[in-house]
């Protein structure tokens, strides 16, 4: 999931999905309650990012603050309950 640095918008989104059948929109959380959840669970702080450059061995780094792609930490949201 790619999200605006800028608006905080979704811009993107990417997943493989089998036959499932999905609880209609009246039973899940609210996008505005997903967010606030979303973020509330997954932490952010600073950490020095590793710029790719043509050769893909970055060789600059720069202080970001955002979240880090950690194995441990979940990147989903479950839209009935919220966990």
């Amino acid at each position: 999931m790619n999200i605006s640095a800028k608006t905080g918008a979704i811009t993107s989104y990417n997943l493989d999905w089998n036959n499932l059948i999905f609880p209609g929109k009246d039973k899940v959380i609210s996008a505005v309650k997903a967010k606030e959840l979303y973020l509330k669970g997954t932490p952010t702080a600073f950490y020095h990012y590793l710029v790719p450059n043509e050769d893909q061995r970055g060789k600059e780094t720069i202080l970001v603050y955002g979240k880090r792609n950690d194995f441990e930490v979940s990147k989903y949201l479950d839209a009935v309950d919220g966990k």
